[in-house]
């Protein structure tokens, strides 16, 4: 029987994907949440992935970061690569600038230059714990990409803010990947922020990629669009969850 190696990320040889994954497994006190795992990202690719609470999303970005060093298998990342999570994580005694260029030499300019970019540029001074939680998540994005990164993690950056300021932050992200054209994957449990913002969605069940959906390449996307409602319908079904649920 052929031995499984440690998941630890190596930099991609010139395949052409940036990212590249095979036989991904992860399990925790012997219960298996990643099962053989296989996924590859093409470069400045937007790809979501879906699946319900405890499939193993999480668990997956956390592998692709490097911050898990639990799992076995085949995994290929660009050595520049930057995860946002939910919580905006900045450091409460940095002042906003200074935590976007945290660990970067000099890079206080090209902090500046991040923060006007997602509109902050006259809350470089400010104090984490005056920014709202939208702007909070807005700093959190210029830290991400202020290295430049191949690959751009992002891990439900949205779950807790409001209604509005989801779609305004989701048109701020699709700007900043149009202007930086990272390889971008975004875990969202939101079908329709999922076919807002991706080229590709990935449903996630059981440990495995269960479905991989193309989404109409046309930006801005109109939820009524008879397209996106097909494929909507699809990934619910795939999710096992009706409209009424959604709500």
């Amino acid at each position: 029987m052929a031995r499984e190696l440690m998941a630890t990320p190596e930099v991609p040889s010139g395949s052409g994907y940036v990212v590249e994954v095979e036989g991904l497994r992860r399990s925790f006190d012997d219960r298996p949440v990643l099962q053989g795992v296989d996924l590859r990202l093409r470069p400045g690719e937007l790809v979501a992935l879906l699946g319900a609470s405890g499939s193993g999303k999480t668990t997956l970005l956390r592998i692709l970061a490097g911050i898990d060093p639990g799992a076995t298998g085949h995994v290929v990342v660009p050595r520049r690569r930057a995860i946002v999570f939910q919580e905006h994580r900045l450091l409460p005694w940095l002042r906003v600038v200074d935590n976007v260029a945290l660990g970067l030499p000099r890079g206080e300019a090209r902090a500046a230059d991040l923060l006007a970019e997602v509109g902050l540029a006259d809350r470089a001074r400010a104090w984490p714990r005056q920014l709202s939680g939208g702007q909070a998540q807005r700093v959190a994005l210029a830290r991400a990409l202020v290295r430049a990164p191949e690959l751009l993690l992002l891990d439900e950056p949205f779950g807790a803010l409001d209604a509005l300021t989801r779609l305004r932050m989701h048109a701020l992200v699709r700007q900043l990947w149009m202007r930086h054209r990272p390889t971008i994957l975004l875990v969202t449990h939101d079908v329709d922020e999922a076919l807002t913002l991706a080229d590709r969605v990935l449903v996630l069940v059981e440990g495995r990629i269960a479905s991989e959906l193309a989404v109409p390449s046309a930006r801005p996307r109109r939820r009524s669009d008879p397209a996106i409602l097909r494929l909507r319908e699809a990934i619910l079904a795939r999710l096992e969850v009706n409209d009424e649920e959604v709500g």
